[in-house]
């Protein structure tokens, strides 16, 4: 008896070293070159807080396209070459136990590092911040590609991982959490008839990945309204998707397993349940939902999103850092 007691903590201690070895890799992420973890800002000092987990979320513009005002249909497209036309960072704040999503404008023009096709590095331009995934050799180049981008965009703060996933999984995510329901925000009557400003839409089948897809490319900043129709599915899917995950830990994995073929990620499976268990926790609150402070603006040939920098500064000190007291 006494030596089954031993075994048993003995095990215990092991799984305890395992976990805690987990769970500091999770806070493993590279630092950009321009990052700080001290700035000085409007005469107050702000020290980066070491408690936040930072991942970038992807969809990627693969298959359903719409052309010259046909009704969408399947194209051949591999995954490397698609834009990522939404762009999300998940913030987790581990004092607080909050979780905040900021919306990145696919048209942010930024820094973004330009190959040949046989990959060969040319320059750094200037560019819409959704085209530097279209330059990856692969889809795990691709996503690394990205990532440095919005990394730069975000002044070097570090980024944990990411997940990307091509825009057609929607209706799975969709209907496993038993549909998102959405006040319609523009009226697209041409996709869907319920798609009129203000009626209130269960989101059911293919019609959340059109809700979250669709924008009429001959329309001035379409890119802006598309994103925040992503912005508010966004919204009920994580309020519905973090219950069911409160109600049975085993639903993130049956979603990733049933959607992995169709995503891309640098983390491996057990970092991805650790950091489900340890979101289990969090709160996730819509006042917590940003947007890139910024505006369009017509570019010779595409429209462009131009940040805001002083809304941005305080947007980055507020997600990431913390004031120093005295």
């Amino acid at each position: 008896m006494k030596r089954k007691r031993i075994i048993f903590l003995f095990l215990i201690i092991v799984i305890g070293i395992v976990i805690i070895a987990e769970h500091r890799r999770l806070y493993q992420g590279e630092y950009g070159a321009d990052f700080n973890d001290r700035i000085i800002y409007r005469n107050k000092e702000y020290r980066y807080d070491d408690s936040v987990l930072t991942y970038l979320v992807m969809g990627i513009d693969k298959g359903r396209e719409k052309y010259e005002g046909q009704y969408p249909e399947e194209v051949g497209q591999t995954m490397s070459d698609g834009q990522a036309d939404a762009v999300f960072l998940c913030v987790l704040h581990g004092r607080s136990k909050e979780i905040s999503i900021v919306s990145l404008n696919r048209n942010t023009m930024t820094d973004i590092a330009i190959y040949n096709e046989e990959g060969i590095f040319l320059v750094m331009e200037q560019a819409q911040l959704a085209i530097q995934h279209g330059f990856g050799g692969n889809e795990e180049e691709s996503c690394e590609l990205q990532a440095h981008a919005v990394q730069s965009l975000i002044k070097g703060i570090p980024i944990h991982g990411y997940l990307s996933a091509d825009m057609t999984v929607i209706e799975q995510l969709n209907r496993a959490v038993g549909g998102v329901d959405v006040t319609v925000l523009e009226n697209m009557e041409e996709i869907d008839p319920q798609f009129i400003e203000g009626n209130t839409v269960h989101l059911q089948d293919d019609q959340a990945f059109w809700y979250v897809k669709y924008r009429d490319t001959g329309s001035y900043a379409s890119a802006d309204r598309r994103l925040e129709r992503q912005k508010q599915f966004l919204v009920d899917f994580a309020d519905k998707a973090m219950r069911k995950t409160k109600e049975d830990i085993r639903f993130p994995y049956r979603l990733y397993m049933d959607c992995k073929e169709h995503m891309q990620t640098n983390l491996s499976i057990d970092k991805l349940m650790l950091l489900v268990w340890k979101a289990r926790q969090y709160e996730i609150n819509p006042a917590h939902f940003y947007s890139l402070p910024g505006e369009t603006r017509m570019g010779t040939e595409y429209e462009e999103f131009y940040v805001d920098e002083e809304q941005f500064m305080e947007l980055i000190l507020e997600l990431f850092y913390e004031e120093k007291k005295e």
